[in-house]
């Protein structure tokens, strides 16, 4: 069962990635949910949960966004979206996340998940990026063989 903050508009998640067809609806006091997401297999470390949101917080400068778990225990995610995919993964990696996520579309939104803060830099982990198919809202998180991904890559422009 998906969250129950969830609609359609297409305007938010096409702004913030590019993503087409994605569903939208405020969550008062909240952020604006963006897509609601099934991870069939969980996230790692979080086989349980499988069911979240994506949201854009309030009043949020940047370009960050939380996965947020539906279930009451659920974890949650700060992340960024990757705008051009393509040019960080290669079509090997491309496709093991096509593959994982049991479609064909290549119309993918890739998220990295954010670390640190309280004085730590901020920095993503590149080797394990979260892959949502926009079509099916259908996500895997995969940790990638290949170890040229770091686990902490900086967050900073230009990095």
């Amino acid at each position: 069962m998906l969250c129950e903050a969830a609609s359609r508009d297409q305007a938010a998640l096409r702004e913030r990635t590019g993503a087409v067809n994605p569903p939208v609806e405020d969550t008062p006091g909240a952020g604006r949910a963006v897509m609601t997401v099934h991870f069939p297999r969980g996230v790692p470390g979080f086989p349980g949960s499988r069911d979240y949101e994506l949201v854009a917080p309030p009043d949020a400068a940047g370009p960050f966004l939380v996965l947020r778990g539906c279930a009451r225990e659920a974890p949650s995610f700060v992340t960024v979206a990757v705008e051009q995919p393509d040019r960080l993964f290669d079509p090997a990696e491309m496709d093991e996340a096509v593959a994982a996520l049991g479609g064909s579309s290549r119309d993918l939104l890739v998220l990295l998940m954010v670390g640190g803060g309280d004085g730590e830099e901020l920095h993503v982990n590149m080797r394990a990026p979260v892959f949502i198919d926009v079509h099916t809202r259908s996500g895997a998180q995969i940790v990638l063989s290949t170890p040229r991904h770091p686990l902490r890559a900086p967050l900073r422009p230009g990095a």
